[in-house]
């Protein structure tokens, strides 16, 4: 099994990595910039979030999501002093983490630290590649993953979500029902993969804007398959209709079936057939 996910894996960073084209190296500014040397991953498990049914709403005060993507843009394009200057607009903090030789830029909410993402930069990227972890509370793993693939495989960067997916007690006005938090309700407001209105949102604007021909990659969790097909992954490229199959979703799923050949371990939402 061990050697079926590794050339799984391998799969995976053979069809989303392409040449990368390198931005200018961040600019050290060591001294106004949190320094840390410790493991990425257990840095960001020591942080407090918002757990669920903790919060009344979940708002970005107005003006402020457009403040937080002037930020991230200064730093995504390499320009460390320029994103200080405007780290105090914006609200956010930037920790320079140290793991091993390598060293990685982490942005945190100053303002609610428990409710803002962590968006974890690689000024060294090898892949165009962005990971997003929208439920990292409650899909096991799927944090863990986005940043293994920044530092580890040199992804570009990677977007945490901070609060639990059901911590706010407001609702969105979008279609859709679902029983994560509970009862059967509309999406949460804090659930950041279904609310456009909120930080984690507007990293993704702000990157795929400097990274155009980035791919992004969003990690979700699964339930226990109950109905003997043994699903092992689902994919879905996010559009609506019939993929033509030339998409990264489609060709990875075209990819895993040569690893897990079983009929419907691998599936796609944007595939009639599956």
């Amino acid at each position: 099994m061990i050697g079926k996910l590794n050339t799984a894996r391998a799969w995976l960073f053979r069809l989303l990595a392409v040449t990368v084209c390198m931005a200018p190296a961040i600019a050290a500014a060591e001294e106004k910039v949190e320094t840390v040397e410790t493991s990425v991953i257990a840095w960001i498990s020591e942080q407090e979030r918002a757990r669920k049914n903790s919060l009344g709403a979940f708002e970005t005060a107005p003006g402020r999501g457009a403040a937080f993507r002037k930020f991230l843009t200064r730093l995504a394009r390499g320009d460390e002093a320029g994103a200080l200057a405007l780290a105090g607009e914006a609200q956010v903090r930037i920790s320079a983490i140290t793991q091993g030789n390598k060293r990685f830029l982490a942005v945190t909410d100053a303002r609610h630290l428990d409710q803002g993402p962590t968006v974890l930069l690689n000024p060294t990227p090898v892949i165009d590649l962005i990971a997003g972890a929208p439920h990292p509370r409650n899909e096991r793993g799927t944090y863990q993953q986005a940043v293994l693939l920044v530092t580890e495989r040199g992804a570009r960067a990677a977007i945490i979500a901070g609060a639990h997916r059901c911590a706010s007690r407001t609702y969105v006005s979008c279609d859709g029902k679902t029983r994560t938090c509970g009862a059967r309700e509309a999406y949460r407001t804090s659930d950041v993969a279904h609310n456009p209105a909120t930080l984690f949102h507007a990293a993704h604007v702000a990157l795929i804007e400097v990274w155009p021909k980035a791919v992004v990659l969003s990690l979700h969790g699964m339930r226990t398959d109950r109905k003997g097909v043994r699903t092992s992954l689902v994919l879905s490229s996010g559009i609506r209709g019939i993929d033509d199959q030339t998409t990264a979703a489609s060709r990875l799923r075209g990819a895993m079936r040569t690893v897990l050949p079983n009929k419907g371990a691998v599936v796609s939402c944007n595939i009639k057939s599956d």
